[in-house]
């Protein structure tokens, strides 16, 4: 515990008290709240002449500490919102559509709650803690959303500091919970699966975006439950049906030509949306038609699904009801006495276009194209 941030814990930790009890009410004792935020008696008398300063505490000699009679919720209002988004700089335009898309809704609706927006890139990796670190010691830190969160140790600082936070789509391997924002992996898989399983096909081949070495939540489980599936429905599916094609261009040619170039390719693939450009040029280039030789289903519903002709079948992720679910979870912690509230699950939806059909009864082995370059 940093002692620069000690006057900062005991601020956001009183204002939750201030919060939470009624006018005239006593708070925990000095010593409680020099405990929980682990400071000295020093800087908690600081603070708390502070706060009395301000009209938002009264001490009692040999009483305590109370709430005001009266306290205008306009002084007890947070107004500035930290977005820590880790693994991504939000200040650069990104390629990623989901992500952009995101970003969107995190400046927005905030926004039109009359919350200030600071955002913040934070390292996946190790040194991310440090930088969250210095996020929750600035005494003008108040509450945090965390975006794809991918270790419970970058959520140690904000803890330690006792900022209010809520984690949108981690992709860390343990999810805590409590305050995070979640999404079903596993049904996602499922209702693209099915959706191809009603249409007649049995080979199905699967692309992925994240190498092996690399650990994303959403990636591993999505990948780990089409196997699962895969077993369950008794697919007829080897190693060289599930794909890396990354996001990359490169990446993606050399996978989904692995998936298409062999004697007996799958009828319909499952891929994330990124991947639908790429994969639509490789069927032109083996004389694939989409939704007729083979059915393609993506996942995010972002503008590569009507890029692509024919439109692509796709599950809708959504991103706008993550945020306003995530901040309608932070309004609970802030006005609450628990830091914590239970975790919230989002809801995906298959959106049917016209890259997915009836499995076909033969595909074409016509001679691919000669324009290898342009792929």
């Amino acid at each position: 515990m940093r002692k620069v941030g000690g006057s900062a814990r005991v601020a956001r930790y009183l204002m939750r008290q201030i919060r939470t009890h009624g006018p005239g009410q006593s708070l925990p004792s000095f010593r409680s709240i020099s405990q929980d935020c682990k400071v000295s008696a020093t800087t908690l008398s600081s603070v708390i002449r502070q706060f009395e300063k301000r009209g938002l505490l009264v001490v009692r000699s040999k009483q305590g500490v109370y709430t005001p009679p009266t306290i205008p919720a306009e002084r007890t209002r947070v107004e500035l919102l930290d977005v820590l988004y880790v693994g991504a700089d939000p200040q650069v335009v990104s390629h990623i559509a989901f992500r952009q898309d995101m970003l969107w809704h995190l400046g927005q609706q905030p926004s039109q709650l009359g919350y200030s927006v600071r955002f913040h890139g934070i390292h996946a990796d190790p040194s991310g803690i440090a930088e969250i670190e210095q996020v929750a010691e600035d005494p003008e830190c108040e509450a945090c959303l965390v975006i794809n969160l991918s270790s419970l140790a970058h959520l140690q600082p904000l803890q330690d500091a006792h900022v209010p936070y809520v984690a949108i789509y981690p992709e860390s391997p343990e999810v805590p919970a409590h305050n995070c924002v979640t999404v079903d992996h596993t049904h996602i898989v499922a209702s693209q699966l099915q959706h191809l399983l009603d249409r007649g096909h049995r080979h199905i081949g699967y692309l992925y975006k994240v190498r092996d070495h690399t650990f994303r939540r959403s990636e591993y489980f999505q990948r780990e439950a089409f196997y699962r599936m895969a077993l369950k429905h008794r697919l007829p599916i080897d190693d060289s049906d599930v794909q890396y094609a990354g996001l990359e261009s490169a990446d993606q040619i050399e996978g989904i030509h692995a998936l298409l170039d062999k004697p007996n390719p799958p009828t319909a693939i499952i891929c994330n949306d990124a991947h639908l450009p790429e994969l639509y040029k490789a069927a032109e280039h083996f004389n694939l038609r989409i939704g007729h030789d083979l059915s393609v289903i993506g996942a995010n519903d972002g503008p590569e699904v009507t890029a692509v002709s024919p439109p692509a079948t796709t599950l809708r992720i959504p991103r706008g009801q993550a945020v306003k679910i995530g901040l309608e979870m932070l309004e609970t912690i802030l006005h609450s006495s628990d830091a914590t509230t239970p975790n919230r699950n989002v809801a995906v939806s298959l959106i049917e276009r016209a890259s997915t059909g009836r499995a076909p009864t033969s595909v074409p082995r016509t001679q691919a194209q000669p324009q290898v370059s342009s792929i």
